[in-house]
C-alpha cells in the first residue's frame, strides 16, 4: 500500500504581497536614483562657482627675502634645488589642497631692460611650440607680460616681470576649464605679491 503527501498550494495572499513588495523596491530605487542625480547636480554646481580669495595676514617669504606672497589657508610651499649654472636664483611651488598650483622662479638675466625679457619670452615660447604673444600690463607699478595658454590638460597662466636685473616669473596652472574659476585667488595673490632683488 503506497502513501503520498498531500501537495501543499501556495497560502491565499502571496502573489499580491510579492507584487506589492516589487512596486515598493521599485519605487525606493527610483527616488534613490533621483536623490543621488539631484546631489551630483549640486554638486557641479558648487563646483563652478567662484573661489574666495585668500584673506587675513598669511603670508609666505622666501628664505631669501627676495620676494613674499600672500599664503590662503591651508596652501602649502615646497622649495626646490635651483640651478645656478643656468642664472637660476629660486624655485618655489606652492599647492592649493586642489587644483591650483603656482610656480615662483627667479633668473638673473644680466640686464635690467624690459624689450630684451619680452623678446626672450618670444623666443622661448616659439623653441616650446607655443608662440602666444605676452600681453603688456602693470603689477603693482611695474611693467609686466601676461601669457595665458594651454599645455596638454592644463590651463595656465604667466606673469613675468624684472626687479634689477632679476626676473620674477610667476606660473599658475590649473586643470582645464578651472582657471577662471580660481581667478579671486589668483588675482589677489598676484596683487599682494612683493619681489625685490633676489640675492645672488
Amino acid at each position: 500500500m503506497s502513501s503520498s503527501s498531500p501537495r501543499r498550494e501556495a497560502a491565499p495572499g502571496w502573489a499580491p504581497r510579492l507584487a506589492n513588495a516589487a512596486i515598493a523596491i521599485t519605487v525606493i530605487v527610483l527616488v534613490g536614483g533621483l536623490a543621488l542625480v539631484q546631489a551630483m547636480r549640486e554638486l557641479g554646481t558648487r563646483a563652478d562657482r567662484p573661489l574666495q580669495a585668500p584673506t587675513g595676514p598669511l603670508s609666505y617669504r622666501h628664505p631669501s627675502s627676495a620676494f613674499e606672497v600672500p599664503l590662503p589657508p591651508g596652501w602649502t610651499v615646497r622649495e626646490r634645488d635651483v640651478h645656478r649654472e643656468a642664472g637660476e636664483l629660486a624655485f618655489t611651488v606652492i599647492r592649493a589642497p586642489s587644483e591650483l598650483e603656482l610656480w615662483v622662479r627667479l633668473r638673473d638675466l644680466g640686464h635690467d631692460r624690459p624689450e630684451r625679457l619680452v623678446a626672450e619670452l618670444r623666443d622661448r615660447a616659439e623653441q616650446l611650440g607655443l608662440p602666444v604673444e605676452p600681453i603688456v600690463t602693470n603689477l603693482n607699478g611695474r611693467v609686466a607680460f601676461v601669457r595665458r595658454l594651454g599645455i596638454y590638460q592644463n590651463e595656465i597662466l604667466t606673469v613675468d616681470l624684472l626687479v634689477g636685473t632679476t626676473n620674477h616669473h610667476l606660473q599658475f596652472a590649473a586643470p582645464k576649464g578651472r582657471l577662471d574659476a580660481w581667478e579671486p585667488v589668483w588675482r589677489a595673490v598676484l596683487d599682494g605679491y612683493q619681489p625685490c632683488p633676489a640675492a645672488r
